[in-house]
């Protein structure tokens, strides 16, 4: 069996702006990111024996990765198959310009998000297989093994559903995923299944905002 850590990155500057930032943009993490980064990985490294650190290639994944590898002195691995949704023509707006312009897709982004594709872009379907092919990978390479996956939103909240209810069209009964919270997802034979999620007890006074947009 190999564990699986899931780690949404940093507060961005995305985030900050209630931008909506897919893979098509690659925003920063700010300050208040920088900091949830460094409260996770020291959590992280008390309560797991960490033997591998993967993530997206999107810089707030991988810095807020990298902050658990370099308390561990070893080096993050970039797996493109982590990386968020490509958004198409959301890419870069903000949440609220996207309701304007793209209202009916929008729609079922906040209300029925399994079913989304985003205009011009991924469809969550497609993200979802994309990412779990990804896991999978990394999990039969490091059998027995823990593994910290720096990542994103949709890809976390997505895994949720298929490792508790076996579909990713569970997903819109699972919360919202708080920057750098950390959820368990175990791999063994070809099988998921969770253990804690969204743990970020850690962060106190720093677990970030749910934009009205999304709500």
């Amino acid at each position: 069996m190999t564990t699986l850590l899931l780690v949404r990155h940093g507060e961005s500057e995305a985030n900050k702006s209630n931008i909506f930032a897919g893979c098509g943009i690659d925003p920063e993490l700010t300050e208040k990111g920088l900091e949830q980064a460094r409260l996770y990985s020291e959590y992280a490294v008390k309560k797991y024996k960490i033997d591998r650190v993967y993530a997206s290639p999107m810089k707030r994944a991988f810095r807020t990765a990298k902050a658990c590898a370099d308390l561990l002195g070893i080096e993050v691995t970039v797996h493109n198959g982590l990386r968020e949704i490509f958004a198409g023509k959301w890419e870069g707006m903000t949440l609220k310009a996207i309701f304007e312009e793209y209202p009916e897709e929008f729609e079922i982004w906040v209300k029925d998000i399994s079913h989304c594709r985003c205009t011009d872009g991924e469809s969550v379907d497609e993200m979802c297989e994309r990412f779990t092919a990804a896991l999978s990978e990394i999990a039969e390479k490091n059998e027995g093994k823990t593994v910290l996956i720096g990542t994103h939103y949709t890809p976390v909240r997505a895994m949720q559903a298929v490792a508790v209810k076996g579909s990713v069209h569970a997903m819109q009964g699972f919360d919202h995923i708080p920057n750098t919270s950390i959820t368990e997802i175990f791999y063994d034979n070809g099988k998921w299944r969770a253990g804690e999620i969204n743990v970020c007890h850690y962060l106190k006074g720093l677990v970030g905002h749910i934009p009205d947009d999304l709500k």
